[in-house]
């Protein structure tokens, strides 16, 4: 996954234990920020949440 041009990572939804992907504030802009999504393999879903806070694990 890329937003504007930056690899954030990669993610399965299929496999753990990552369940989401951090996106550091400076590389968002005011306007215009683009999300790059590469699918290599089947997914399940062709949805993209995005969330103000992180899923803490204990």
């Amino acid at each position: 996954m890329f937003i504007n041009g930056f690899n954030l990572g990669r993610y399965w939804n299929t496999a753990g234990p990552q369940k989401r992907l951090y996106l550091p504030g400076p590389l968002l802009k005011e306007a215009g920020n683009v999300i790059t999504v590469l699918e290599l393999e089947e997914t399940k879903t062709n949805e993209i949440r995005l969330v103000e806070e992180p899923k803490w694990c204990p």
